[in-house]
């Protein structure tokens, strides 16, 4: 008993660890493009859309910070899922 709980623990952290990080690696990285490609076309187009950049970097943080706050509703729910599958 002791050792199918561990093991299921172990799993459990295991598939949470891999959701978390690989979540992690594209939000960060969608963020980065997003925020590159604002800037670069602030750049190229001038001043004329400073402001829309604005706009859309304080909206681009809003559904990066959703995400994230989503992605942790999920890492929890699969967790809890994971550990009393096996359990």
């Amino acid at each position: 008993m002791t050792l199918t709980l561990l093991l299921t623990l172990t799993l459990a952290l295991t598939f949470t660890l891999t959701l978390t990080l690989t979540w992690t690696l594209i939000l960060t990285l969608t963020k980065s493009l997003t925020l590159t490609l604002i800037r670069y076309l602030t750049r190229s187009v001038g001043f004329l859309f400073y402001r829309m950049t604005d706009v859309t970097f304080t909206m681009t943080k809003t559904i990066y910070y959703s995400c994230m706050t989503l992605r942790n509703v999920v890492i929890s729910w699969a967790f809890m899922w994971t550990l009393f599958m096996f359990v």
